[in-house]
């Protein structure tokens, strides 16, 4: 949960957002979309009347619009974790990303096992039990890759809250090699509609 505050004419943001297997968003690097306070008192919010509200109304509010997202985003999290993960296969598949290059996201133990084993994008899925979580079904197309690296290397660089619903995500992962400066845009009904990778 998080506690919005106007100091001056910007908006600041305590707490934590938590984006699943994104990771937990804290403090400073936690944003509202129009940080201007006077742009939102003259703009206006559905909701509330900007013009006559007080700025602890105001913060009160803006506060309680981002806390009813993450409790949505909570009650959804298997499904949205579902959908980033299959956003990050689709860009290595559609680019034949070659991870193994880089050997820390590499599966040092099962290439060892498996010297002559070789990624196929193509019809890695075949054989994969459909009825499998996705991240099971991930690990099971693509044992080469070091799930557990990425997984646990994702740096969380900023989050911003959209006043008129939804957020945007800026991360990558530590080295930037699955994801470069990635920008994913969530709509309201947490629908990924932006998933702009190594932009």
């Amino acid at each position: 949960m998080v506690k919005v505050t106007i100091e001056g004419n910007s908006f600041k943001v305590k707490g934590t957002f938590d984006c699943g297997i994104l990771g937990v968003f804290r403090d400073d690097l936690i944003q509202i979309g129009c940080d201007d306070v006077q742009d939102i008192k003259d703009s206006g919010l559905s909701g509330i009347d900007t013009l006559t509200c007080s700025d602890e109304e105001l913060s009160a509010y803006i506060t309680d619009l981002a806390n009813q997202q993450e409790a949505k985003l909570q009650e959804n999290i298997k499904q949205f974790n579902k959908d980033i993960l299959f956003r990050v296969y689709s860009w290595m598949r559609d680019c034949s990303y070659p991870f193994w290059e880089h050997p820390n996201f590499v599966n040092q133990e099962f290439v060892q096992a498996y010297p002559n084993y070789e990624v196929n994008y193509g019809n890695s899925f075949e054989g994969v039990p459909a009825e499998l979580e996705y991240e099971e079904r991930l690990r099971l197309a693509f044992p080469s890759f070091n799930w557990d690296f990425f997984l646990s290397h994702i740096v969380q660089k900023n989050l911003t809250i959209n006043t008129f619903g939804g957020f945007n995500i800026d991360c990558e992962d530590a080295e930037s090699v699955i994801l470069g400066c990635c920008y994913i845009q969530v709509d309201e009904n947490l629908k990924i509609w932006n998933f702009d990778n190594h932009g």
